[in-house]
């Protein structure tokens, strides 16, 4: 992912940084603004176990994922019934998600509607589908993690 915050063109001087101050000790590295995770995967594929803090949600799914995963989740869980419709185990996922039912509540009611309208020339608008609120429920930290 990329966006104007990112550090990803950063990276070559961070790690010329980090190679003229480490000492050769080092085992883990820290990134306290993690955003997107550029940094914290670039220090990953360097050998060291990295610790990575956001303030942002969407920076904690990225990097918990990026971070922790050491390979391709086998989704190997998945009841045998969702995987039918799908080929393969990730499409699967997706699907499972997809058919979540949508929790009730405010911000399900107004502001996770089925559809959104998107603005196309001379005004007029199109409805679209929008992200379930159901997924990013289910795909939420449970107990404060």
């Amino acid at each position: 992912m990329n966006y104007i915050g990112s550090k990803q063109t950063l990276l070559p001087f961070i790690e010329r940084v980090y190679r003229r101050v480490r000492d050769g000790d080092e085992r883990t590295a820290c990134d306290l603004f993690a955003g997107t995770g550029a940094v914290g995967r670039h220090f990953k594929r360097m050998g060291l176990r990295v610790m990575a803090n956001d303030l942002q949600y969407y920076a904690y799914a990225l990097n918990k994922a990026y971070l922790e995963l050491n390979q391709a989740p086998r989704f190997s869980q998945l009841p045998r019934a969702e995987r039918r419709p799908a080929p393969t185990r990730v499409e699967c996922a997706l699907t499972m998600l997809g058919r979540l039912p949508g929790p009730r509540g405010f911000i399900a009611s107004n502001l996770w509607a089925r559809k959104r309208p998107a603005l196309l020339p001379g005004g007029k608008t199109r409805r679209r589908p929008m992200p379930s609120p159901a997924a990013n429920q289910s795909m939420a930290p449970r107990g404060g993690a």
